[in-house]
């Protein structure tokens, strides 16, 4: 250890006793040693049913309540182990497997899920325990035990099922201190011997299976979304916010690319199909929040009491960065979410490194007889007061969206004058029809729908003028939903806004002209300040 990394260890642990001061430095270094293997915090897990076969899987930290969820196995290789093993077949539920030649056991646990409106299935939850987690997991139920680091390994080896020889002879350690190590553990752990040691250490780490549930199963219904659609393009986590509300969160493009957090509007999986190879080549890496009221989980009725989804959801995305992030981002805000990232720009400038709004929609489109947006939105905007009735007309589009052909029928009325949307609708493009994606995306969105057309058709055009950033528009020549002209006098409000026009371009630019807008974004993003690490 450096003169300074001690020196800094000192400084931050000076608040505790010596001694737990003492024993936070020691497992610090322990776990920083580790880390390159794997993350002292990190459960990964699996899901089977009773033959084997993987359903999904998943990455659980334990220190700040997020999980990545897993549709294809090969993304982790630790997963993917499991998977194998699963594929391979003859699991015993409850079987706890050595891995040879790795510091892990593979633990097969059988759960039946909880579902309240279906009779469940019994699955196994195999669980990938790695010696640093499990170290991990015992000072969490054992913290006045004061177990060396020996200790806590032969425990390790012991429920592993190593021998005590077998693991004297693999820490070139004499047989009668591996028992003594064994002896010491049972003593502080107040055990009467081996069998009861491995009893009660055992029973501790059944703590592992809610872990691997605590915050994955709150994102069953997106999740569900993604693995249909986007399992290729997206990764999914759910990670718990310092107010102890959840997040949900969809990434893509490298890990290692420039930041860039998108509000999502309506229509947003559509711009998401086929993403990835874009974002890869344009080293972006895109953090999409789903907001309240998309693709949710819980009830409509838990949700229609709360007044303001988006003023809660834009709160929680800025607590995500807080969380997630040392320096200001670049927002983009896409779609209705384009003007919900003006609201948050103004209400959160100091986390907003510049603002791009990619398609925005003011709802705002002039009635004409070759565009049916025009009629939709004027009609919309005679119920921006009554927010009840707003909520009711959406209602009854959820059950006309449910209707594939009559969905397809309804978007391309809006989007008809538009040829490079009609391509995108009708899959020429990504290869899955939009209307299609969109259907399911309405059934579980529809508060947040209503919530977003609300706030949109009010007055907010004065909050562009104050904000103290760039902002840039990026828009199609030819977008059905919001022409160019309609925004042009917001845009010029200040200096160091401006447009970029994309020649033929409608509203789902972001896949009809993908290379050409993710590499705009990608050098907008490097020049305003993208970097901010996680």
């Amino acid at each position: 250890m450096t003169r300074h990394l001690k020196a800094n260890l000192d400084a931050i642990f000076s608040l505790l006793p010596e001694r737990q001061a003492e024993e936070a430095k020691r497992r610090f270094l322990e776990q920083s040693v580790s880390r390159p293997e794997t993350l002292a915090d990190e459960l990964k897990w699996t899901e089977f049913d009773q033959h084997g076969r993987f359903l999904r899987g998943g990455c659980s930290n334990i220190s700040d309540l997020s999980t990545r969820l897993v549709a294809n196995s090969q993304e982790d290789p630790d997963i993917h182990e499991l998977a194998l093993r699963g594929l391979a077949g003859g699991i015993q539920p409850g079987a706890l497997e050595r891995v040879p030649g790795k510091q892990r056991f593979h633990w097969f646990l059988p759960f039946t899920p909880t579902r309240p409106d279906r009779l469940s299935r019994r699955l196994i939850r195999g669980l990938c325990v790695t010696e640093a987690l499990f170290a991990e997991v015992l000072h969490l139920f054992n913290p006045s035990a004061d177990l060396s680091a020996s200790e806590t390994r032969v425990i390790f080896q012991t429920l592993s099922g190593v021998g005590l020889r077998e693991a004297a002879a693999t820490d070139r350690v004499s047989y009668e201190t591996k028992r003594a190590h064994v002896k010491n553990a049972c003593l502080k752990l107040d055990c009467s011997g081996q069998k009861y040691l491995v009893r009660k250490v055992l029973g501790q780490m059944v703590h592992l299976l809610s872990i691997s549930d605590s915050e994955a199963v709150h994102a069953e219904v997106l999740e569900a979304y993604v693995s249909r659609y986007l399992s290729n393009d997206v990764r999914l986590v759910v990670q718990r916010l310092p107010n102890g509300r959840l997040m949900r969160v969809l990434e893509s493009g490298p890990q290692t690319g420039t930041p860039v957090i998108m509000i999502h509007g309506l229509m947003f999986p559509i711009s998401l199909y086929g993403i990835a190879a874009h974002l890869n080549s344009a080293n972006v890496r895109l953090i999409v929040p789903v907001r309240e009221g998309y693709l949710e989980s819980r009830s409509v009725f838990s949700l229609y009491s709360r007044d303001d989804l988006l003023t809660s959801s834009l709160n929680d995305i800025a607590l995500y960065m807080k969380q997630n992030f040392r320096r200001p981002a670049v927002v983009l805000g896409n779609s209705l979410g384009a003007v919900a990232s003006i609201r948050f720009a103004t209400r959160h400038p100091e986390l907003v490194s510049r603002l791009i709004l990619l398609s925005i929609n003011l709802t705002r489109t002039v009635r004409s007889s070759e565009n049916f947006a025009g009629h939709f939105y004027g009609g919309l905007r005679t119920l921006t007061d009554r927010p009840d009735l707003f909520r009711l007309v959406n209602w009854q589009f959820r059950k006309y969206y449910a209707d594939e052909s009559i969905c397809r029928e309804i978007l391309l009325r809006l989007f008809g004058s538009s040829q490079a949307d009609i391509d995108v609708l009708e899959g020429r493009i990504s290869g899955v029809p939009g209307h299609r994606m969109f259907s399911d995306l309405y059934q579980s969105s529809t508060l947040g729908v209503a919530d977003d057309f609300g706030f949109v058709m009010k007055s907010w055009q004065r909050e562009v003028g104050a904000l103290d950033m760039p902002v840039i528009f990026i828009h199609g020549s030819r977008d059905p939903l919001t022409k160019i002209d309609e925004f042009r006098d917001i845009a010029n409000s200040t200096p160091n806004n401006h447009i970029v026009a994309v020649v033929d371009g409608g509203h789902f630019i972001s896949v009809s002209h993908a290379s050409e807008v993710w590499q705009h974004i990608a050098r907008l993003a490097a020049a305003g300040g993208g970097d901010a690490s996680s």
